[in-house]
């Protein structure tokens, strides 16, 4: 892989995972309503969610790749097509509905697991900047990295947000809940 398609690949992979999603939503949410120390489980049970899946679909991938090399053009194609797909859907979707269970570190591997698109779109998504099976472990184990980078911050960000509600509304003298 090129310099390029590194920058490409984090770049990319930046923007997919700030994008809102189930995992997004319920960091931010639990975030603003819990302390940080209830939240990091969570984060960790989401970084661990997203390896199990890229696992699974590399592991998916290399098994296409012993069958023929062509299978994974014909995979480049369908997942630039899902890709598209998703993209639009991004556009297009309503605001999803919050789940006001505690965060725990399992909640965090099934909310990362539980999405059956998630598998579908590490299957395509990797092909389209790794061209060996190696190309694709590190890939996924930056979008690993990626990942957790960006949940911690959200939490962090979250977090500091609801105690600049709190203080900003104590200071105007009102009740800040």
């Amino acid at each position: 892989m090129t310099v390029n398609d590194w920058i490409t690949f984090i770049l990319a992979s930046t923007v997919i995972i700030i994008s809102p999603g189930p995992s997004v939503i319920y960091v931010t949410t639990n975030s603003m309503t819990n302390e940080i120390k209830t939240i990091m489980p969570l984060i960790i049970g989401l970084t661990a969610g997203y390896f199990c899946g890229m696992g699974i679909s590399l592991i998916f991938i290399s098994s296409l790749l012993k069958i023929s090399s062509y299978s994974l053009v014909v995979l480049k194609i369908i997942g630039s097509g899902y890709l598209t797909y998703l993209a639009i859907q991004m556009w297009t979707r309503k605001q999803i509905n919050q789940d006001s269970r505690k965060p725990t570190f399992i909640r965090g591997v099934l909310i990362a697991m539980g999405n059956p698109k998630t598998l579908l779109f590490y299957t395509t998504f990797f092909p389209q900047f790794g061209h060996t099976q190696v190309d694709m472990v590190y890939l996924a184990l930056c979008y690993g990295i990626l990942s957790f980078i960006v949940d911690f911050s959200n939490m962090l960000i979250s977090h500091f947000a609801r105690i600049l509600k709190i203080r900003t509304a104590l200071f105007l003298g009102h009740n800040p809940r």
